[in-house]
């Protein structure tokens, strides 16, 4: 039996978002019809949203079912497809409740959450502790958990290190807070917003300084050990300017890693002979490089120790104020909106 509800979705490539009803399909095979209780958004311009035309999600492999689904090989299928799996046909899933039959895509990243039901592939479900406020923590499955994993999993600064995070979004501020988790002694946020320079020092960080600034290689250096810059850094606003000045600014023999993207095609801003002689080790990082079904816990159990307060960067919306969520987020006004369905 197929499921009526409201969702968010873009009728068209290049039209705006706007709340429509929608009819789900009945779950099947791997499948589970979930209650969203809230979503957390990312910009609609972030290069994870998907073209135009819809692809089929490739099959699970081995790997996918592993405790590294960040390194299963047909990723970008089963996460960009928005159709369901194989298994299902690769079928849309839903389609407008108009009478009028058009289909509704909706298994962008195995679930397509902007609605107040959704299918979702069973291996995106996570099961949280009795009590959890979903609607506070509702961000935690993707720009949170991604950049809390950078530095937790992808670089596990000591805590006599140095690290220095740029760009400071939902990624960037989760990397300071898991910076400060670890103790790590000298934690530099780099951002062009002083109020997220602000947010970022009263989340742990030592050092805060204006990425406008022309000589800030020379700052990051100046407060590093030896002026040699930071031994970890994290990239997470996906600008190309940032990222060479990430690049330069990471110690010999540092590792820099990048959560960021600026989107298909564009290729790492560094000499390999001066990659080479540096002996720098230059890295990605995708879904936090964690296994979410523990991970997730992990961050929900920080956050009940106080040390993962997210609620200080986000703010709630209803799904009719998605427009105003959107422009709060991309202004900088908000870091982080949450659409709640009530």
């Amino acid at each position: 039996m197929s499921t009526k509800t409201e969702a968010i979705i873009v009728p068209a490539k290049g039209e705006p978002f706007g709340l429509a009803e929608i009819e789900l399909e009945q779950p099947q095979g791997d499948e589970v019809l979930v209650k969203i209780v809230a979503c957390g958004t990312s910009p609609p311009s972030h290069p994870a949203i998907p073209s135009s035309s819809p692809t089929p999600r490739a099959p699970p492999v081995p790997s996918c079912k592993s405790k590294k689904p960040y390194a299963c090989p047909q990723w970008q299928a089963m996460n960009f497809g928005r159709q369901r799996s194989v298994e299902m046909g690769n079928k849309a899933g839903a389609v407008m409740a108009d009478g009028k039959g058009g289909e509704v895509y909706g298994a962008f990243f195995g679930q397509s959450s902007m609605g107040r039901m959704a299918l979702v592939s069973e291996a995106s479900c996570i099961k949280v502790p009795e009590g959890t406020d979903l609607e506070s923590l509702a961000p935690l499955g993707c720009g949170l958990m991604t950049g809390a994993g950078a530095v937790i999993n992808r670089l596990s600064p000591p805590p006599e290190s140095s690290i220095a995070i740029y760009g400071l979004g939902a990624v960037g501020m989760a990397g300071i807070l898991a910076a400060a988790h670890l103790q790590v002694r000298t934690i530099i946020a780099i951002d062009l917003v002083p109020t997220r320079l602000t947010t970022a020092k009263e989340f742990g960080a030592t050092h805060t300084l204006d990425a406008r600034a022309p000589d800030l290689v020379a700052q990051v250096r100046a407060l590093t050990l030896h002026g040699a810059g930071s031994e970890y850094t994290l990239e997470a606003s996906g600008n190309m300017r940032a990222f060479r000045t990430a690049y330069e600014a990471t110690a010999p023999g540092g590792h820099m890693t990048s959560a960021g993207t600026p989107g298909p095609g564009v290729k790492p801003d560094f000499d390999i002979f001066e990659h080479v002689c540096t002996a720098k080790t230059y890295s990605a990082v995708l879904m936090g490089c964690c296994y979410p079904r523990e991970f997730v816990p992990f961050l929900i159990d920080l956050h009940r120790q106080g040390k993962f307060p997210i609620e200080k960067i986000s703010r709630k919306y209803t799904p009719a104020e998605f427009d105003k969520a959107v422009h709060d987020m991309e202004s900088g006004e908000v870091i982080k909106p949450i659409i709640v369905f009530k």
